[in-house]
């Protein structure tokens, strides 16, 4: 299995600058093109959006749209401002992540139009595999920049009805750039047809989804994220995303959290051709992919760092071009495909097998290369589909074991008030899948760790508040449930009282009216009036103004009317604040 480190790291297209735990800070903001006056914001599982809208009217922002499903909202900001507010409000413990909304280019390289053999798929071993396995019926989305839907070897793989374009939110996903043609042909172009050469998983069905409507490629990350969310609610098994910088990405990195939950499929990604190292955080719900050549050895373009899970051929690879051609290009935006495809074969050979299960035979099947082990270069070796099927078809998903989960904040009997921020922690032998968090009958799901989650006490009654905490796995198995107590305590201000006769000091005989006035900012709970320590009478309320009326007979006989009494008012609210006042007067007979 891969080392899982979880973390919103920050995405640059260049390595221009350092991860940090919640948000980015960049060096260099020059560099990077972005969509001006947006930022993307992801706040904690269960803030409501009232709150979520005073934080960002701090900025004099505005939520303009939300990718579903994963609860980011697209802010608008002022232009200009969209670096400093993303960096202030991924400080907030109320915000899970917030980052700029970069334009990721795609990892294309060079073009050749001389037609060479498709080296890549005998390197991999995909060929050999083919007799059993080749993705037959596995629906795997393509987030780029359109396919040409009269290509000979593209047109009967393509699930036409589901294509999509998630920049103008319509049905016009025609490439307009030639960059999505080649990455689905290397993915999933026909096979066995007489025609050019064959996808990796070349029974696949593709669902077209174009990202960008600039002839450039360019796309912006919700763009992107919002199609692996579509795929996923069309039932894609996998997403493939071509584009430098996505193994960056927060917002991403939610949106393949979902489709790994929603269809057990998985997203694998480009890892981007700078050349150089990229400081991104290992994540373990993306796979991203280097580049090697027909030698296996690293191409000069492919980025490298602790993100990288796998390489794959991306060296002058064999692919469909526009208008119905082939050609040779390279690029990690080939690597990736090349990798998914393998995936869809490892499904068909085996349906059971978990999205973690899938990692975990795509890795440990994976040539070494470079270093013994996993590196920042090869991660755990340049894939091998051979190897990865046989073992996916010898593999058994029997998963049985569940999940572990606890919440380690609020502490159990804790007194809470406002907005509450519960972090609860989760484990399992294969992978955990989501947690579910309930609070006083409402549920939050966070699909990402860390699982932290912010519950709005503000309209809850004072008093005892149940937290509960379930983790489920890839396999279904859910956990027991963690339970803690809290004591919500939004009301703080005690009640006001007053003893408005008699007056301290007053000497009284026979029948004296008593008479108490209360009040509360919130409700009152009880009025109660002691003499002398002895409770006389209590009054029941649930209204902010109340009091109480006793008769007191001062002396019932000459004997007892000596000296002085004491009487107490005392007023209790709804969350037991308390206040008393209190008068003495003196008694007499006559």
């Amino acid at each position: 299995m891969r080392n899982l480190i979880f973390s919103t790291a920050i995405i640059l297209i260049l390595n221009i600058g350092t991860a940090f735990a919640n948000g980015p800070i960049l060096t260099d903001t020059s560099k990077v093109r972005y969509v001006k006056g947006e930022i993307l914001v992801q706040p904690r599982a269960g803030l409501p959006v009232a709150e979520l809208d005073k934080l960002i009217k701090q900025f004099n922002g505005k939520r303009k749209a939300e990718i579903k499903n994963i609860n980011v909202h697209i802010i608008e900001v002022p232009e200009n401002a969209e670096f400093a507010v993303a960096n202030a409000l991924s400080k907030n413990k109320q915000i899970s992540f917030a980052e700029v909304n970069l334009l990721l280019q795609p990892t294309l390289t060079l073009n050749d139009p001389n037609l060479p053999s498709a080296w890549q798929i005998p390197k991999i071993g995909a060929n050999s595999v083919w007799d059993y396995a080749g993705g037959q019926n596995i629906l795997l989305a393509d987030c780029d920049t359109g396919v040409d839907s009269d290509h000979p070897d593209l047109i009967d793989n393509l699930d036409t009805a589901a294509g999509w374009n998630t920049v103008s939110n319509d049905n016009n996903w025609e490439d307009i750039n030639g960059h999505g043609t080649m990455t689905s042909g290397v993915m999933a172009a026909l096979g066995n047809n007489t025609k050019g050469a064959a996808g990796i998983a070349y029974q696949a069905r593709i669902i077209p989804v174009r990202v960008t409507n600039s002839s450039d490629g360019s796309a912006s990350i919700s763009a992107l994220a919002s199609c692996v969310t579509y795929a996923a609610n069309r039932g894609a098994k996998g997403a493939n995303l071509s584009y430098s910088g996505v193994c960056g990405s927060s917002t991403i990195f939610n949106a393949a959290a979902y489709l790994r939950n929603k269809t057990g499929g998985v997203v694998v990604a480009a890892a981007a051709n700078t050349g150089g190292l990229l400081r991104y955080a290992n994540n373990s719900d993306i796979t991203c992919v280097a580049a090697t050549d027909q030698s296996d050895k690293r191409a000069s373009f492919s980025s490298y760092g602790n993100y990288v899970d796998v390489a794959a051929p991306g060296v002058n690879t064999y692919l469909t071009q526009m208008g119905g051609g082939y050609g040779m290009a390279s690029g990690t935006s080939f690597s990736s495909p090349i990798t998914l495809g393998v995936y869809a074969l490892m499904m068909q050979a085996n349906p059971l097998l978990t999205p973690s299960q899938l990692d975990d035979v795509l890795f440990s099947t994976a040539i070494d290369l470079g270093t013994a082990g996993w590196d920042k270069y090869y991660g755990y070796g340049r894939i091998d589909a051979a190897s990865a099927v046989q073992k996916a078809r010898a593999a058994y998903s029997s998963d049985t074991v569940k999940p572990v989960v606890a919440i380690s904040s609020p502490a159990d009997s804790s007194d809470v008030s406002g907005i509450v921020s519960v972090e609860v922690s989760a484990s399992d032998n294969v992978g955990v899948s989501n947690v579910t968090l309930n609070a006083g009958g409402q549920n939050f799901i966070d699909n990402t760790e860390p699982y932290q989650f912010s519950v709005d006490t503000s309209n809850m009654p004072d008093g005892t508040l149940i937290l509960q905490a379930q983790a489920s796995d890839e396999a279904g198995n859910q956990s027991d449930v963690a339970t803690v107590s809290v004591n919500v305590k939004n009301d703080i201000t005690p009640p006001q009282v007053s003893i408005v006769s008699p007056q301290n000091g007053a000497t009284v005989s026979g029948v004296v009216t008593v008479s108490i006035n209360a009040s509360d900012d919130k409700n009152l709970s009880k009025i109660t009036l002691t003499i002398d320590g002895k409770s006389v009478q209590n009054v029941y309320t649930s209204a902010p103004n109340g009091n109480l009326n006793y008769n007191w007979n001062v002396c019932p006989n000459k004997r007892s009317c000596k000296g002085t009494s004491t009487l107490t008012a005392t007023a209790y609210d709804a969350s037991n604040n308390t206040n008393k006042a209190s008068v003495t007067v003196t008694k007499s007979w006559r």
